[in-house]
């Protein structure tokens, strides 16, 4: 099966179906970072009771880790583009 665009650009059904897939994986990802930010600042909260970490200290904790959860996320969303365009 055979689509085609606005430009007159013919799309095989595979493509459009790897593309819908492709999108489907980035968006799963996208997902799961955001809920482990919205893990992070629960624990963060429920955590800010219980111990005595400057404020400062804690935040450097949190953006750290969610900045390698966050690369991780990025990455593997480029790894799955760079397969569906090999």
């Amino acid at each position: 099966m055979r689509f085609q665009d606005e430009s007159g650009h013919l799309f095989q059904y595979t493509t459009v179906k790897s593309l819908i897939e492709l999108h489907t994986q980035y968006y799963q990802q996208f997902y799961r970072y955001i809920n482990f930010l919205t893990r992070q600042r629960r624990a963060a909260f429920f955590q800010h009771s219980s111990t005595h970490i400057s404020p400062h200290e804690r935040l450097h904790d949190q953006l750290s880790s969610a900045n390698h959860h966050q690369t991780s996320a990025i990455n593997s969303a480029l790894r799955i583009q760079q397969r569906a365009f090999i």
